[in-house]
């Protein structure tokens, strides 16, 4: 963790060195002032974040009024010629590296150059990928393939972004595994059975009863509980092996109760990773369903109503745990009716430019995320522009019973002022949806009189590049976060008036917004700003470190 500490303070630094701009068509180089017709020229080197070494063809671009790209050379070296006094923002990449922005999108605002003056030459820096790379062997030493091998990051606000850039990788005929183009941070490596329809080799028969793997975590355990972590710094490769063992493979089948007249689609969910294992399609006529290969451990079964034409599919669907440690017959899963909730949204306006749609309302986007449910996008319900819904006033939810957590982002220059269920406060609290009971109409309350900020970041007297936190008193969890560019400006839009926690920190994985303790200790540490209707303050926030 120093170590990464130490390699993100560099890179920081090095981020607001100045540039080196040299004057053309004879220009003296003592001149102090650029007249609108002088040009210049843009000169640096793009260098590895770890070794400091030169970076050969990385393409580097600045977009002003126009646009500009260049390959380094061999010693890593760019240069621009012929630019106007303007600012310019600046980039580079190359495959098998990372930009600053790819690693800390939250706190790496744009990378800002100015052309017009003497400086000193331009350092850009890249980040090597990460590389973990093994066997899967078997019991007994002997190499194991077909078998998928994937990442999952310990921040669970990652998963997605991690699963769609890095996909799972088959095991060759000799066990052997890579995964590349890895950002730094701690990962779990997981060896995973994939298909059902198992390759040769990777299942047996034993007794009539076929056997074959199930999910393993690195280094050889079936209990993510117990499974070590990978710790990945930039440009490190780490050899993992993994072993692995055959156990019995048993079948789930079972029947779904169904309130409608469709398609049903079954789901086998791992418990440990939250990973789908196999999905099936009950007989329409008798709505069974059964699973074959199945490994024991602990899993949910979720079943989803398909019904074509029906506006509200996909939010008709049943779940229910399910522990395998032999064949299972039998199950019963119901497909519950959704709760019809009533939404009620009122915009309060106050000036008359307010980006109002046909319905007096601004476009909103409106999602109902069940917190029990993470995986897959199950027990999620989105009402957005894009299916349709267009901010009218009045309108009915369709919710399962559990608990949501509710995300309400209108368009245009309005702010959610208030979001309310009965007595429950949905801007803090989660809403919860009875089974058989009348559910509390939830109101919404938009307002376009939205409070701006911006203001400037520092560390010891030079601008630095971070995070800037702005915690709302009365909702800690509606917390922003905006990025610092490299002048260490910032600006956060539309907020909703009121008392903040303001704090800049240096990008962390170990910043978790949804952990309240951690979210009082910043505000402790925090500058407190009131924002008034309208109004658009301006701060300086000297940069802090998440563990001090």
């Amino acid at each position: 963790m120093v170590l990464h500490k130490l390699a993100l303070a560099h890179l920081l630094l090095l981020l607001t060195l100045p540039i080196f701009v040299a004057p053309a068509h004879g220009q003296d180089a003592t001149s102090p002032v650029a007249t609108p017709h002088d040009t210049f020229t843009l000169q640096g080197t793009v260098v590895s974040s770890v070794e400091g070494t030169p970076i050969h063809a990385a393409l580097v671009q600045i977009s002003g009024e126009k646009s500009w790209a260049a390959l380094t050379g061999p010693d890593g070296t760019f240069k621009f010629e012929g630019l106007p006094t303007s600012d310019f923002l600046i980039s580079a990449r190359k495959p098998g590296f990372f930009s600053p922005v790819d690693v800390w999108p939250e706190s790496q605002g744009d990378h800002r150059v100015h052309v017009g003056g003497e400086s000193q030459p331009l350092e850009l820096q890249l980040i090597p990928e990460g590389v973990i790379y093994g066997r899967v062997l078997g019991e007994r030493g002997e190499p194991v393939e077909g078998l998928q091998v994937q990442l999952r990051p310990l921040s669970a606000k990652r998963s997605q972004e991690i699963s769609a850039q890095n996909p799972a990788v088959t095991t060759n005929e000799i066990g052997e595994y890579r995964l590349a183009e890895i950002k730094p941070g701690s990962y779990y490596v997981i060896v995973t059975p994939g298909s059902q329809e198992a390759p040769a080799g990777r299942s047996t028969l034993v007794s009539g009863r076929q056997q074959g793997y199930q999910t393993y975590f690195y280094p050889g355990v079936t209990d993510a509980a117990a499974a070590t972590p990978l710790r990945i710094s930039p440009g490190k490769q780490l050899s993992a092996d993994v072993r692995v063992a055959k156990r019995s493979y048993f079948h789930v089948s079972g029947h779904v109760a169904t309130p409608g007249t469709g398609a049903v689609a079954v789901a086998l969910v791992n418990g440990q990773d939250q990973s789908p294992i196999a999905t099936v399609n009950t007989n329409p006529a008798t709505q069974d369903f059964r699973f074959e290969g199945v490994p024991s451990g602990n899993y949910y079964l979720l079943a989803a109503l398909l019904e074509a034409g029906d506006k509200n599919a996909g939010a008709r669907f049943g779940k229910m745990p399910l522990l395998v440690n032999g064949d299972v017959d039998d199950v019963s899963i119901a497909i519950a009716e959704p709760v019809t909730v009533p939404v009620t949204i009122r915009l309060e306006s106050e000036n008359e430019s307010s980006q109002a749609g046909p319905n007096g309302l601004p476009p909103v986007s409106i999602s109902f995320v069940d917190v029990s449910l993470s995986f897959g996008g199950g027990g999620r319900v989105d009402l957005t522009p894009a299916n349709g819904f267009q901010g009218d006033p009045n309108f009915v939810a369709p919710l399962l019973p559990g608990t949501y957590w509710m995300q309400i982002s209108p368009f245009g220059n309005t702010y959610v002022a208030e979001a309310n269920s009965g007595g429950t406060d949905l801007l803090k609290e989660n809403l919860t949806v009875a089974a058989g009971a009348a559910a509390d109409p939830i109101e919404i309350v938009l307002r376009d009189d939205a409070a701006n900020i911006q203001g400037t970041v520092s560390r010891n007297g030079k601008p630095a590049q971070g995070r800037v936190l702005l915690i709302p008193e009365r909702a800690p969890r509606r917390f922003v976060s905006t990025p610092v560019d490299s002048d260490g400006n910032f600006r956060a839009l539309l907020l909703a008036p009121g008392s903040y926690s303001v704090i800049a920190i240096e990008d962390s994985e170990e910043f978790d917004g949804n952990n309240a303790e951690m979210l009082e200790q910043l505000q402790r540490r925090a500058t407190t700003v009131d924002l008034g209707p309208n109004s658009s303050p301006s701060v300086q926030l000297e940069l802090k470190r998440l563990e001090e």
